[in-house]
């Protein structure tokens, strides 16, 4: 491809690619059912109306102007095509008679308009028209679905703008005199959309770059709703596949307006019997029963594992609860509607953490809601580059991550560069939603700083997506610099035409770890995220299982269960371990089911779990069970032992540990590799071979250099005990239909069998396949 011709590429596919939040070369897959005893109380219809002029009846055709119309309390983030200083004056006066003359994200950190081309005016603010309907159609002629990236929830203002003058000035005409002091100003928005104690929520902050103000419309407000529905009735009549909630949900804040407080009491009463709601919150009549006057997941409760932490009273996780399904019950709704214009709608959210940590809040609050209606959930590392939050690695990986001084030269070092073991747990720890109809997939920030090379453009692109793939991932690109859209195009054509790799793709491994994302939610983390890491430093690999997960059914196909701090468990599934430890191996760190699901104390959960083991607990000796079925850790064989496990003084004191207590299954275990360096990383990992014939081990290979191939070379990987190789073969990137046969021959090192064989060169991005039989 001549400069020219790419340049000219470039510019064609620039309304499908730039700020494209989402497009995904992935089959719809069915949504788990919601669980009936938590179902949120229906809503009576005639709540719900949606904004009129927009419904199944009238959605085709839609004009640029009606988009923009809707986007007066959601913002419609769809295929980005600006159309920058195209509006017409007449369009900006109803604009801003409709009170919107600025709906931006502040910075679109993830969207990713470059901070100085972010729209300012309507004028500039995206518009869903004609000839992006014309760029979706071609998106499907590829095989590709689109999603619109669609906030109902958020919706940002400067502060400090003349925009923000004039969004007061319109106001001001809506709702008579407006308070000059801005706080003031926002709490005295009507009808669930903004702050105080009668409607919504609001929270100022400063973006880092600008003040920036952050309206959260509350998710219980009928037009809440309808404005939501308005924005999907949008983009079903522009071809759209689904729709993407972006981190939508309540704030840390406590909602206390009409809205809330009438759901709360549907809620109290629908959920708990009289009885109950006696013994848990000692009224039985749920006008008694008030909102609590401090959110439980605020970050005052302590850690889950910290045996002095102060203790949630049932009203409070209660409010998490209801705020949890009341989000649920909210996008429930949004699908349903989608599903009316298309029967297969897909509704998608993300599980995002800024500090690149896989057990934040947000995390567990969108892994709870996982299991109940998204058809996928995605997992965000931010936008903090390399670091991600690990304080050892981080000196090195800013390192490897500097920006050349020289951005234009060919010849200039990769300026971009991830550790690898700060996302494989994280995939890992969201790999549990592919068993309940879930694709987890990761996004990354595309090369931070700009450059005029296209051709490095596309190749620093390539390998963008290349480490994203090495995570057996469906990959989901935001933009912030130069990208190459003809290489997002090509790593979709090579995920399309070997899905067994990627989507399709499930952990062989008998060993389960618990991820409760709601000990997650009252507590805002657990340890499940950094013992997954620790895993990777011990070389094994495991599966995440949830909440939902611990049940005799679920837990059959595992030979060892992990229970890292698992403090809050209930009845059910107490009797589901008590049971599974009479033929599978239980592990378990810390303070494990020593509070119920409504964290009360329980003082025979430990010993239910472990048996006599329990006497003794706080000693720092670790304690194996006779049977060989228990291993229990006490905290204390290291000071914060869950949260430290990836420090390094950690992994000393407890590796020995581990592999003692996991020792009995790592001949069924496979182990896990990822090995990163300066000039590629090897990615390995063993998936079900399709069909449940045997296991399938993967090498994903990636070339960090930018100007030259990666020459062939040997390599060794090891098989678990009792199997043999049976078939090789390769792909890669530039060829994604062409599979090459290796020759693979067995070996035997230090009474373990490999499998020996040779990757060839390697431009990009290669995956190698070994497939073995027992």
């Amino acid at each position: 491809m001549t400069p020219a011709t790419h340049s000219s590429s470039r510019r064609r596919a620039r309304a499908i690619i730039l700020g494209f939040h989402l497009i995904l070369g992935v089959c719809l897959l069915s949504a788990a059912e919601w669980r009936e005893t938590e179902k949120f109380p229906p809503r009576a219809p005639e709540q719900i109306e949606p904004l009129e002029g927009i419904g199944p009846a009238t959605i085709s055709p839609i004009t640029a102007k009606q988009a923009r119309d809707t986007l007066q309390y959601g913002r419609l983030w769809m295929l980005r095509g600006i159309e920058s200083k195209q509006g017409s004056a007449a369009d900006d006066a109803v604009m801003k008679d409709l009170g919107v003359s600025v709906v931006s994200h502040s910075g679109f950190h993830r969207g990713a308009l470059p901070w100085n081309n972010r729209p300012k005016t309507l004028a500039d603010m995206i518009s869903v028209s004609a000839s992006n309907r014309v760029h979706i159609a071609e998106t499907h002629k590829l095989g590709i679905l689109v999603l619109a990236y669609a906030d109902y929830q958020r919706w940002f203002v400067e502060s400090h703008h003349q925009e923000w003058k004039e969004q007061r000035a319109t106001w001001k005409k809506l709702l008579g005199d407006a308070p000059e002091d801005d706080a003031a100003f926002l709490m005295k928005l009507k009808d669930g959309a903004i702050a105080g104690p009668k409607g919504g929520l609001h929270s100022m902050g400063d973006s880092g770059m600008k003040k920036s103000t952050r309206v959260i419309l509350c998710l219980n407000a009928p037009t809440t709703l309808a404005r939501a529905k308005a924005t999907v009735s949008i983009d079903a009549a522009n071809g759209c596949d689904g729709n993407y909630f972006d981190c939508g949900g309540f704030s840390a804040n406590t909602c206390s307006c009409d809205y809330c407080r009438k759901a709360w009491a549907e809620w109290l009463s629908a959920r708990f019997s009289v009885e109950k709601r006696k013994e848990l919150f000692g009224e039985s009549e749920v006008a008694k029963i008030p909102l609590p006057d401090k959110n439980p997941r605020d970050g005052s409760g302590g850690r889950a594992w910290d045996p002095k932490r102060p203790r949630l009273r049932p009203v409070e996780v209660a409010f998490g609860l209801f705020q949890v399904e009341a989000t649920a019950w909210f996008r429930r709704e949004i699908k349903a509607w989608g599903r009316s214009l298309n029967p297969n709608w897909i509704m998608t959210s993300t599980c995002w953490s800024h500090d690149g940590h896989p057990g934040w809040y947000n995390s567990q609050f969108e892994h709870y809601l996982g299991e109940r209606g998204d058809d996928f959930v995605f997992w965000e590392p931010g936008t903090r580059g390399p670091n991600l939050g690990n304080t050892e690695e981080s000196a090195s990986q800013a390192a490897l991550a500097a920006p050349a001084k020289n951005p234009n030269a060919k010849d200039q070092p990769l300026d971009y560069r991830w550790g690898r073991r700060t996302f494989s747990p994280a995939l890992r720890y969201l790999q549990a939603m592919a068993t309940a109809a879930k694709v987890p997939a990761v996004s990354k920030m595309s090369p931070p700083k700009s450059n005029n090379d296209p051709l490095l453009a596309e190749r620093l692109t390539d390998l963008l997506l290349a480490e994203t793939s090495a995570e057996l991932c469906s990959s989901r690109v935001g933009y912030r610099g130069e990208y190459s859209p003809e290489a997002v195009k090509r790593m979709f054509r090579f995920q399309a035409a070997n899905p067994e790799f990627f989507v399709g793709a499930r952990p062989a491994s008998s060993v389960a770890v618990h991820v409760s994302g709601r000990q997650g939610l009252i507590n805002r983390r657990d340890a499940a995220s950094s013992f997954l890491r620790f895993l990777d430093d011990l070389g094994l690999d495991a599966r995440a299982v949830l909440d939902g997960d611990l049940t005799p059914e679920g837990l059959r196909p595992f030979a060892c269960v992990v229970l890292p701090a698992s403090d809050m468990l209930d009845d059910q599934q107490l009797v589901a371990l008590e049971e599974y430890r009479k033929t599978g191996r239980l592990v378990v760190f810390g303070p494990s089911g020593t509070r119920d699901e409504w964290d009360r104390e329980r003082p025979d959960g430990l010993r239910r779990l472990v048996g006599d083991l329990a006497r003794g607990a706080e000693g720092k000796e670790t304690m194996i069970s006779p049977d060989g079925h228990v291993a229990f850790l006490p905290v204390g064989v290291s000071e914060n032992f869950p949260e430290n496990m990836w420090y390094r003084r950690a992994r000393d004191m407890n590796m020995a540990e581990l592999r003692r207590a996991i020792e009995g299954t790592l001949g069924k275990a496979w182990p896990f590799l990822a090995e990163p360096s300066q000039t590629r990383l090897i990615h390995l990992a063993a998936i079900e071979k399709p069909g449940g014939a045997g296991v399938r081990l993967t090498a994903h290979v990636v070339n960090y250099e930018t100007t030259k191939d990666m020459a062939a070379f040997p390599l060794e990987i090891r098989l678990n005990d009792g199997f043999r190789a049976t078939a090789a073969s390769s792909i890669q990137l530039d060829r994604p239909e062409e599979k090459t046969p290796l020759d693979v021959e067995q070996v035997t090192r230090e009474g373990h069998p490999y499998a020996k064989l040779t990757v060839p060169a390697t431009r990009v991005y290669r995956v190698v396949a070994v497939d073995c039989v027992q």
